[in-house]
């Protein structure tokens, strides 16, 4: 008798015991597709984010090249007219005989 009522105590607490580790578990699924989609949803964010300041890094990476590149025209320009400058200074000079 003893081993019977041990015996259907022990199955009673097995089968409350599967049943709460089942509900944890359900809840743990829950929590991880909660989490999962979260983590979805901050991906979207930083990408969205990030996006708007690729676009913006690449409009001022343009604009300095552009700058840059101006003034290296102008240094050749100012180059060009030296060189010309100094060509016709010694197209100028005596010949010597």
């Amino acid at each position: 008798k003893e081993g019977k009522k041990a015996g259907k105590l022990v199955k009673d607490r097995g089968v409350d015991l599967i049943g709460t580790i089942q509900e944890r578990l359900e809840d743990l699924k829950d929590k991880g597709r909660e989490l999962a989609k979260q983590g979805e949803d901050l991906k979207s964010e930083v990408k969205d984010a990030m996006t708007g300041k690729k676009e913006k890094l690449t409009d001022e990476a343009k604009s300095k090249i552009d700058s840059v590149l101006a003034h290296i025209e102008e240094i050749q320009e100012r180059g060009r007219a030296a060189t010309a400058s100094i060509r016709k200074e010694f197209k100028n000079l005596p010949k010597k005989t």
